[in-house]
């Protein structure tokens, strides 16, 4: 073997065994970020911030499984809920529990 491919190999070694060090001693990663909580159970109350005794779409916080599903809890399609459409969709059970 030459002397340049000597250093060459010896060089890659050297870089290889350190970078395996380097990892050892590496502090383990942080913690991703927590995941957010599950929306807490809104009430009827809570969205009806009108008092008129309907919750409107606009009412529902987006993040909340409510607004993707209004066209289903709203029976009869006056784009509005009820305290019973309301009652009515909250009592349905969930996808898993109805596979079950």
């Amino acid at each position: 073997m030459n002397k340049l491919n000597s250093t060459v190999l010896a060089a890659s070694l050297t870089l290889l065994l350190s970078g395996t060090a380097f990892a050892s001693t590496m502090p383990p990663p942080a913690d991703p970020a927590p995941t957010p909580a599950a929306p807490a159970e809104v009430t009827f109350e809570q969205l009806d911030t009108d008092a008129d005794g309907y919750v409107a779409k606009t009412d529902i916080p987006v993040e909340h499984e409510l607004s993707l599903q209004f066209a289903v809890a709203d029976s009869n399609q006056d784009s509005r809920l009820s305290r019973d459409e309301f009652n009515a969709y909250q009592d349905q059970p969930e996808e898993e529990e109805a596979e079950e």
